[in-house]
């Protein structure tokens, strides 16, 4: 047979001329090429493995013990690499082991109600039901979910503002216990689509709050071609102008009286429902502290007639502290419509709140039958019915009787 070499590739007329040169070139690609190992009158290269023109096919002595010098000469240029780059490899087997790590996957809700409607729930489920879930520090909250985060931090300091709200802005509650007829029919009366189910327990608790802002203005109805080469029809009218970070903040409308301001803030990327809260808060807040302000500039945007509602999914399965309580189910609708003659903006919000089921263990059983066992039916002075010996192969459910 000769000696071995790897196939030659017919397409590129490459070979590996012996398999330990084969692989010391796949070793050097790696490692760097090691020196050539010349004890005896042959190389390496030149030396074949095997030589089946030998008896012992070229396993001789002398030539063994040369292959295994090579051998033991090439494992140690590798061992010595590896020594001098630990690190290297560490911090490829560290790379190789978070390929694929589970990572917990956290679904943020597109809409997230404002903390004022949440508190409006809240409240009414204190007031009407006696359940107090409004203090700081009342949630068991997974603090790497950011909406579970922000309803948490946000309610307390809303619950506070609704004794102190101007009279431009009504918030509502209502809130039951066992059944959501009443939470339900109080949301449509409110003009809201948003039902809760019945989950068929007497211990669960309902609870739902509105927020209502409406005010009138003065413009004119015009059309506007957007960024999108599209055209709208428009609202055209006299605002305010506001620099903030460099963005420019238009406030489409202000009632001192009532208590309302509307702004209009360019912001083209999506973004979650309580990201959206986070960014109108600091926005505001830097407005408070005195951005550059223009006054009576003619600002135009879009007319709009927006209904959304969904599943508030950041908060579904949050439990209150030391108890089996936890928010089953929870769900927001949010109305704006706006034109020339003014504006009408409304949410509401509406949670599901259940206990955890853990039914008590019953108490050990006082005697098991545990193997073969005679089924006997008497009659009622104790003589024989009927009698069968019963074995495991037995032992299931069977069909639904009767």
């Amino acid at each position: 047979m000769g000696h071995i070499e790897g196939q030659t590739d017919a397409g590129t007329n490459t070979a590996f001329k012996g398999s330990t040169v084969g692989r010391e070139n796949a070793v050097s690609e790696v490692f760097g090429k090691p020196s050539t190992n010349t004890k005896g009158s042959e190389t390496n290269e030149q030396r074949p493995l095997l030589d089946a023109n030998k008896s012992d096919g070229g396993l001789t002595p002398s030539t063994n013990n040369n292959i295994l010098d090579g051998i033991y000469d090439r494992n140690a240029k590798v061992a010595e690499r590896i020594t001098r780059q630990p690190n290297d490899i560490t911090n490829i087997f560290e790379k190789l082991a978070t390929v694929g790590a589970p990572q917990e996957k956290i679904n943020l809700s597109k809409d997230h109600p404002s903390p004022l409607t949440s508190a409006a729930a809240f409240d009414a489920l204190k007031r009407m039901v006696g359940v107090d879930l409004t203090k700081p520090g009342v949630w068991d909250v997974n603090q790497k979910n950011p909406e579970q985060v922000y309803f948490a931090d946000r309610l307390p300091g809303a619950v506070e503002r609704l004794g102190r709200l101007p009279s431009g802005i009504d918030v509502k509650g209502m809130a039951a216990k066992g059944k959501p007829d009443e939470v339900n029919k109080f949301l449509k009366d409110q003009g809201f689509d948003i039902q809760l189910k019945d989950q068929k327990d007497p211990r669960s608790l309902y609870l739902a709050g509105t927020l209502k802002v409406s005010d009138d203005w003065t413009a004119k109805a015009k059309k506007m071609t957007a960024n999108d080469g599209k055209d709208y029809d428009s609202v055209y009218k006299t605002g305010n102008l506001f620099n903030v970070d460099g963005k420019t903040v238009a406030q489409i409308h202000e009632n001192a009286e009532k208590g309302i301001n509307v702004y209009a803030v360019p912001m083209p990327e999506n973004m979650s429902g309580v990201d959206i809260n986070k960014k109108a808060e600091e926005i505001l807040a830097k407005i408070k502290e005195g951005a550059g302000k223009q006054a009576n500039k003619r600002v135009e945007f879009p007319m709009v007639d927006l209904n959304e509602s969904g599943d508030i999914t950041g908060i579904v399965g949050m439990g209150v502290k030391d108890s089996d309580l936890y928010i089953k189910e929870a769900k927001v609708q949010s109305i704006v419509q706006m034109d020339e003659t003014g504006f009408d903006a409304k949410q509401a919000a509406a949670f599901g709140l259940a206990k955890r089921s853990v039914a008590p263990a019953d108490p050990k059983a006082d005697f098991q039958v545990k193997d073969k066992f005679l089924f006997i039916v008497a009659d009622n002075n104790n003589e024989l019915v009927m009698a069968k010996q019963v074995g495991e192969e037995n032992w299931k459910r069977p069909p639904k009787r009767g």
